[in-house]
């Protein structure tokens, strides 16, 4: 058989030869192409754009630490010992809110009902528990009643 192909390319003239030569190089060339380069270009586009996604995937979670240990350093000056609901109570007192009643739960949540409120006094009593004695509002019903803002709010401590 090798015979057989050496004798038939002996018959081909040096045109032809160098034709057959030049098709084999671009075969060759496509093959490599589709079976090396195009692969790992692929790959490296692929690591470029998850290095890029753990960069700032780093960048929130360094950034999202800072905030955490701030909001820490912020709230080690609280007094966390005072019983919630009497906080609770204590703020909207002082805020202007009418507390209709309060039920405190076994976990040690407590849920407020106000009535006639307005919205500053409302939300403003809310943020001023979040940000100034770490309770947080762990459910909410507001609907708009006659006098003002009705609210069912359950309170738990966000710092610990």
């Amino acid at each position: 058989m090798i015979e057989a192909l050496k004798t038939r390319w002996l018959a081909l003239t040096a045109r032809e030869r160098w034709m057959l030569g030049l098709g084999a190089a671009v075969v060759l060339a496509v093959a490599f192409w589709y079976t090396l380069a195009s692969p790992l270009r692929h790959a490296r586009a692929t690591a470029q754009d998850r290095a890029a996604a753990a960069r700032s995937q780093h960048v929130r979670a360094v950034s999202d630490a800072a905030v955490i240990e701030a909001e820490r350093a912020r709230r080690q000056g609280m007094d966390l010992s005072r019983p919630l609901e009497q906080t609770a109570l204590d703020l909207a007192a002082s805020t202007g809110l009418s507390v209709e009643r309060h039920d405190v739960a076994e976990d040690g949540s407590v849920t407020v009902h106000i009535t006639g409120a307005g919205t500053g006094a409302l939300f403003g009593w809310l943020a001023a528990l979040e940000n100034g004695a770490g309770i947080g509002t762990a459910n909410a019903s507001v609907v708009r009643g006659d006098a003002g803002l009705d609210a069912q709010v359950t309170l738990s401590r966000v710092a610990q």
